[in-house]
């Protein structure tokens, strides 16, 4: 009997053990805190959990499809370049033709020769301000008037085509504003002065197209006029020569503006 009493009581003490032994696991498990999130700086790239992650995200969505428009301004240049020179002997020619004998020799070679050289600078002028007008999308800014297909489309329609380019380059003049200028307009794009440069192109090149319109008309009745076509042929040099200064100056200001927007936009995530 005193075997079985010890026998009991040993495991009784055993009993005890076990239920101290989980009341303090117990006690651990309540008290012991949860790990701490991991570190933010630690993940790359950062998830957007924030809406300015967000913003930086679809920036740099919207900065890998930008592509640049230097290789077609190089083409629209040249072909202006050869439309100033073939412009330029056919002037000479108008002019020299008081004492040539058939100037005609001369005029329609040039002419098909300059005929050439323009379709394929308009070509390349509207692929260039599709893509021009495009990458402006590409820089993060909305509420665009146009579209780009549009602005090529409103280029083939007559009259229409005399306003919506200039409204157009307006547009992406301002959108591709520098940080000083933006400053100075109250940070609103849309109040930034447009291009004085551009005015005067567009100027001109309303006056050529009314030119030559009534040169046009008053030719289908009394025959022409060659001093008419010697000043007309003159006025269009110019315009060729303000339109290369025009295609430099828009390309370089947007390829600046890119530059700046990625480089910020590097520090930024940096």
């Amino acid at each position: 009997m005193d075997n079985r009493i010890g026998h009991n009581g040993v495991r009784g003490e055993r009993m005890q053990d076990k239920r101290a032994e989980l009341s303090y696991n117990s006690t651990k498990i309540m008290s012991t805190t949860p790990p701490p999130p991991p570190d933010p700086v630690s993940v790359w790239p950062p998830p957007p959990v924030v809406a300015e992650d967000n913003r930086r995200s679809r920036l740099c969505s919207m900065l890998a499809n930008y592509i640049s428009t230097a290789g077609l301004a190089r083409g629209v240049v040249g072909t202006k370049i050869l439309e100033i020179v073939l412009g330029a002997a056919t002037v000479v020619v108008w002019i020299a033709g008081w004492t040539l004998p058939q100037p005609s020799n001369f005029i329609d070679p040039l002419s098909a020769a300059s005929a050439t050289a323009l379709l394929i600078q308009n070509i390349l002028s509207l692929i260039w301000m599709y893509r021009l007008y495009k990458n402006t999308a590409m820089l993060g800014v909305s509420a665009l008037r146009y579209t780009p297909w549009s602005v090529v489309a409103f280029q083939i329609i007559p009259v229409v085509n005399l306003i919506v380019p200039y409204l157009a380059l307006r547009e992406v003049w301002r959108v591709t504003a520098s940080d000083a200028e933006l400053a100075a307009a109250g940070g609103e794009w849309g109040q930034v002065r447009a291009s004085a440069l551009l005015s005067v192109c567009w100027g001109v090149s309303i006056l050529v197209t009314i030119g030559s319109y009534a040169h046009g008309v008053y030719a289908m009745t009394a025959g022409g006029s060659r001093p008419t076509l010697i000043v007309l042929g003159l006025a269009d040099i110019i315009l060729h020569i303000l339109g290369i200064f025009v295609v430099l100056l828009f390309t370089r200001r947007q390829e600046t503006r890119y530059a700046e927007t990625a480089a910020a936009l590097y520090y930024e995530t940096a």
